[in-house]
């Protein structure tokens, strides 16, 4: 039987850095959440928050959701990055390189608004309400554009990293939104 590992977070292998002379804003450590193996006729529980995603880890070769609404799930290199996308609750399907599938009960709660984990081609929208300015820490890892109107800044995901987007606004306080590009859409 493999063994199928389950962390929440993101991978310490990233690197946090961003363009503005404040001290870039502390990471969060990976929570682990161990979960035991389910009794006899029951399923794993995994709980994530939106904008928090959580990997699977033991030699993965398909994973999917089954509502696409609720997570996504991007699958590379033996693992599953479980994306949230929303509050609720979701089955995900793990099958492994042995041929074994493994269904994981995934429960969404509200997460850090100031967290977001999009797909590479994928975007999200920043409202720019008293901001004066913006940087973008890794600018090779996201796009960013303003709306016609300025009142948007609309970030699209250009390749797999994390980046750190800075909001100034004219009284000179700011606020880091953390960016986690993954590999592909899930």
């Amino acid at each position: 039987m493999t063994r199928i590992h389950l962390s929440i977070g993101l991978a310490p292998a990233f690197a946090l850095m961003t363009a503005c002379t404040s001290p870039p804003p502390a990471t969060q450590p990976v929570r682990m959440q161990k979960i035991e193996p389910p009794a006899q006729g029951e399923k794993r529980k995994l709980s994530l928050r939106t904008g928090d995603p959580g990997t699977v880890v033991g030699d993965v070769v398909a994973a999917n959701v089954d509502d696409l609404a609720i997570a996504r799930v991007v699958v590379g290199s033996g693992s599953a990055v479980i994306v949230p996308e929303s509050m609720g609750a979701t089955l995900l399907h793990v099958t492994t390189k042995d041929g074994e599938i493994e269904d994981i009960e995934v429960r969404v709660a509200a997460g850090d608004p100031l967290h977001h984990a999009v797909g590479v081609g994928e975007s999200f929208v920043v409202p720019m309400t008293n901001v004066k300015d913006y940087s973008v820490g890794l600018p090779d890892v996201v796009l960013t554009s303003l709306t016609s109107d300025g009142k948007n800044l609309v970030v699209t995901g250009r390749k797999e990293g994390r980046t750190t987007l800075v909001l100034f606004t004219a009284s000179g306080s700011h606020t880091s939104h953390q960016i986690v590009v993954l590999g592909s859409k899930g």
